[in-house]
């Protein structure tokens, strides 16, 4: 979690973002006490958590787009950026974790590095699927 906290105190200190969106630095002190209640002593936790919360965050930045709160939009897209900007830190963490665990010989990351290249094969078909239905959608249908 150390990249996720990284990010949130790059972003605390940004005077522009803080001069813009004066309650940012109360929302990333909500972020960081949050993840520290779930961290260890060395600031990690388990790589299953760490997926299932970037899990929850694309859910949470999923439904943001498709429905920001008019009344609050500046508090949303506050949250939406740094649940965003979290997310990817994680993301990163976790690739960084399974990268040294292959360089050591771990045969349980041979596994799961075979189910993520399987996974991102079935992320490309779906992206070519989604652009040939909307090719097809598009044609004028006489």
């Amino acid at each position: 979690m150390n990249k996720a906290f990284q990010q949130l105190d790059d972003l605390s200190n940004d005077i522009s973002q803080n001069i813009a969106n004066p309650q940012t630095q109360g929302i990333i002190d909500q972020y960081k006490n949050a993840l520290l209640q779930y961290t260890d002593d060395a600031g990690t936790i388990a790589i299953e958590d760490a997926q299932k919360l970037t899990q929850d965050f694309n859910k949470q930045l999923t439904a943001f787009f498709k429905n920001p709160n008019m009344n609050d939009v500046s508090r949303n897209s506050i949250i939406a950026q740094l649940n965003k900007w979290t997310k990817d830190a994680i993301n990163d963490s976790i690739d960084d974790v399974l990268d040294n665990s292959i360089k050591n010989g771990s045969s349980a990351s041979s596994q799961y590095t075979q189910l993520k290249s399987f996974y991102g094969k079935i992320k490309t078909i779906e992206d070519e699927i989604s652009k040939r239905a909307l090719v097809e959608a598009r044609k004028n249908a006489k």
